[in-house]
């Protein structure tokens, strides 16, 4: 009987009959089935790499596992300097790599002599435990959030959509912070930080005193609808605009003065008129600041500013704001 694996051949040489078995052709039975391409396929869908240690190919799986997270980095970085060019091709070649790990893992063959299943588990622990590693710190460094109010505007208007990041080297007058409610622990406010720890700071008819200095300013414009002005501020060589109402009443016009306890910051709305800040419930602590804006990335009117007639779920897009960086 016909063995079912090999072939039996008879060959002459020198008048002997010399009897050979000859294997399969070379690379027979190496091909990877269609079941286990979709296997690998999907595990990299999961996790970068985790593919390619199912295939046998550990190596190769933290290869691709180093590349995405270089371009992590390139993403954090590129919030932290505030380059939106740089962070969208930084999105943009980390899309790529992890679409490349999956069509590798989809068409690397199985490794042959195939590792040892401990050698296995242990790789993929390891790759996974690197996976989750990695994501705790994207989640703690880089975030988005979407504003509400107008109580920022001008430079942050209801229905911009912001990247944030949790990297900065210390909080200064004029930066913009992210921070927990003092009234509220599951509400979030973004505000001005106008005065630190020790500064005393007061408002006399909507003008900002720090340490008993009015705050420089001057009038840039009326708002486009003729109710407010636009003013320019500036403290410690950084300015910004801040939007001024023009009516008799306004809730805080006056305030203080008042001292900046240790840990603690002043923050304020640009929209002055129409801010819920310090000037109602105090200082805020540094523990409850969280994270700062890097810049806009989308923005969307607000429902109540939706286009006429074209249904309530219908909001105008303000492509003029996509990818300003915040000041």
């Amino acid at each position: 009987m016909a063995p079912d694996s090999e072939s039996l051949q008879r060959h002459t040489e020198n008048g002997k009959v010399i009897q050979t078995n000859e294997g399969p052709p070379e690379g027979a039975g190496k091909a990877t089935p269609r079941r286990r391409r979709w296997l690998t396929a999907l595990a990299s869908l999961v996790f970068t790499g985790l593919g390619q240690v199912i295939a046998g190919h550990p190596a190769r799986a933290f290869v691709w596992l180093g590349i995405q997270t270089a371009c992590l980095a390139a993403i954090v970085a590129a919030m932290y300097l505030g380059s939106p060019l740089l962070c969208w091709l930084s999105i943009a070649v980390g899309l790529m790599v992890y679409l490349a790990s999956v069509w590798d893992a989809w068409r690397i063959p199985r490794r042959d002599p195939f590792p040892s299943r401990l050698r296995l588990v242990v790789a993929a622990t390891a790759l996974l435990g690197i996976a989750f590693s990695l994501d705790i710190p994207r989640r703690n460094l880089i975030g988005s959030y979407r504003t509400a109010t107008p109580s920022m505007e001008p430079g942050i208007a209801a229905g911009d959509y912001i990247f944030t990041t949790r990297l900065w080297s210390g909080i200064h007058r004029g930066d913009i912070v992210m921070f927990t409610s003092p009234q509220d622990e599951t509400t979030r406010f973004l505000k001005r930080v106008v005065a630190v720890a020790g500064d005393e700071v007061e408002m006399r008819k909507g003008e900002l005193i720090i340490n008993g200095s009015a705050v420089e300013r001057h009038l840039l414009e009326p708002c486009a609808d003729g109710l407010c002005n636009l003013w320019r501020e500036s403290i410690d060589g950084r300015s910004w605009k801040i939007r001024i109402e023009n009516t008799d009443f306004k809730l805080y016009e006056n305030y203080g003065p008042e001292t900046v306890p240790d840990g603690h910051v002043f923050v304020v709305g640009d929209n002055r008129d129409n801010s819920l800040d310090s000037r109602e419930f105090g200082p805020v602590r540094l523990d409850a600041v969280f994270a700062r804006p890097a810049f806009i990335y989308w923005s969307m009117g607000s429902a109540e500013d939706a286009m006429p007639g074209a249904g309530p779920r219908i909001r105008e897009i303000h492509w003029d704001r996509i990818n300003h960086v915040i000041e």
